[in-house]
């Protein structure tokens, strides 16, 4: 939407007798009148009405009979300052002389005084002065709640949870998590103390979530692996509604990843992508 389709805009006008009123030999003659309908326009609605009335000819305050004739060819103008907009031409209609005209308010209007006329005859014009208010901004949402930034625990966490959440017997990361945050802790052997937390970050969770879900699962029986430095990385998958889903990734040894009810094999893309950006012990 154009800057000026948010314009309200506001007409008032004074009220009047409208057109040739009286019947037989008895006339009341009132000049051209118009008026914009509604008095409120803008946003979504950029359409008003100009309704007219009282133009028609030989209207004579006189006691002799007369004839009236609706007039033809009324012009509709917009104006605001040094620009116009003709919209067209309108018959009026019956011996009262009325019209109804629908138009648009022009894109370039802005805020301000204006007027509408409405042209006829020779050099007769029909003016009603109209203002221009821009529309208020709305209020601010009240409802709308923010969700509170993921942290990472200071030390690694003794034990990853069971039943987490339901589907985790079936999947490393059921369902669709909107939020992943990775958090580094130490290995032994190292400066820092062992499980503190060496570094974090924000990844998306949806190609972690499918690169684990299609992870080979550890199987059942003992397996020999390498020595385990006891390096560890957790993610914390945050879905909609603040639940949350931890797993935890050991970085060697047989470089397994669980969440509490599943185990897999880490494939070598997640953990490459992880420690890129995080980081991994010197060993």
């Amino acid at each position: 939407m154009t800057t000026a389709g948010r314009w309200l805009l506001l007409a008032t006008i004074a009220g009047a007798t409208w057109g040739c009123t009286g019947s037989g030999t008895s006339a009341s003659c009132a000049g051209p009148r118009i008026e914009p309908s509604p008095s409120a326009v803008g946003g979504a609605v950029r359409t008003f009405t100009i309704r007219g009335q009282g133009f028609a000819t030989d209207c004579r305050d006189t006691n002799v009979p007369r004839t009236i004739s609706p007039m033809h060819s009324i012009r509709i103008r917009f104006e605001q300052g040094t620009r116009t907009i003709d919209y067209g031409s309108v018959d009026a209609q019956t011996e009262r002389g009325v019209f109804t005209y629908h138009v648009a308010l022009p894109p370039w209007a802005m805020p301000g005084p204006a007027a509408v006329l409405a042209i006829y005859g020779t050099n007769g014009t029909a003016r009603t002065s109209v203002i221009v208010t821009p529309v208020p901004e709305p209020a601010p949402d009240s409802t709308v709640t923010t969700s509170a930034p993921m942290q990472c625990p200071e030390s690694v966490p003794a034990a990853v949870a069971v039943h987490q959440r339901d589907g985790t017997q079936g999947a490393m990361v059921p369902d669709d998590p909107r939020e992943l945050l990775a958090c580094r802790y130490h290995g032994f052997n190292q400066p820092q103390l062992s499980g503190s937390l060496a570094s974090s970050a924000s990844f998306d969770p949806t190609e972690t979530a499918r690169e684990l879900n299609g992870a080979r699962p550890e199987p059942a029986r003992p397996v020999n692996c390498p020595a385990d430095f006891g390096e560890t990385i957790s993610l914390i998958f945050r879905y909609t509604g603040e639940s949350h889903l931890v797993v935890a990734i050991h970085t060697s040894g047989c470089r397994t990843a669980t969440n509490g009810d599943r185990a897999v094999f880490a494939p070598s893309a997640t953990l490459t992508r992880l420690q890129a950006v995080l980081g991994a012990d010197v060993r």
